[in-house]
């Protein structure tokens, strides 16, 4: 009896083995350039992507086929990129991205793959950008704001569903003018 469990042990740890496999891509030079875990052919556990040189590109984890825990993405001198948060696919959380410096450029909300909420950018030095915001359905609605280097406004406009209604421009000097339509299309509205 005791054999024939330490059998079936055996079996099912070489059934298990036997379905699990780790994929490497190589560049020309030899180094790494993808490390993929896979189980029953599905991408599973942690995935990594590297530079020519060596250094981390990305890492990511998957479950069953589909991205599953924190992306974080690097730049070749080792600061990180990106850190994207991942539901079974789907982006679910704050998405953040940094400078080389290491300031973080834009955190974005998302819920279930879909924008929501406030969306605020930066320049390197950490000053705000700009502000957007993005209703349930991942569409610019509420006010945008926009910033110069030096704090001063740029400009502000006010877009429901999408659709920008009203805006104005501030010169550098502070003085505000009405945006005309030639205006929001330059902003892409």
């Amino acid at each position: 009896m005791r054999k024939i469990l330490m059998l079936l042990i055996v079996a099912a740890l070489a059934t298990v083995s036997l379905s699990a496999e780790v994929k490497k891509t190589k560049y020309k030079n030899g180094k790494t350039k993808f490390e993929r875990n896979y189980v029953n052919g599905k991408l599973n556990g942690a995935s990594k992507a590297y530079y020519e040189s060596g250094r981390l590109k990305t890492y990511a984890k998957f479950k069953d086929g589909k991205l599953h825990g924190m992306t974080s993405g690097f730049y070749e001198n080792g600061a990180l990129k990106a850190e994207i948060p991942m539901y079974e696919g789907k982006v679910d959380g704050f998405e953040k991205e940094f400078y080389k410096n290491g300031q973080v450029m834009s955190v974005t909300k998302y819920q279930n793959g879909v924008k929501v909420g406030a969306k605020k950018v930066y320049y390197s030095d950490g000053n705000l950008k700009a502000k957007l915001y993005f209703n349930e359905k991942g569409v610019l609605d509420g006010t945008i704001l926009e910033y110069y280097p030096n704090g001063n406004k740029r400009y502000h406009v006010k877009v429901e569903n999408g659709v920008a209604k009203k805006g104005y421009i501030y010169e550098r000097d502070g003085e505000r003018r009405k945006m005309t339509p030639q205006d929001f299309s330059d902003l892409g509205f």
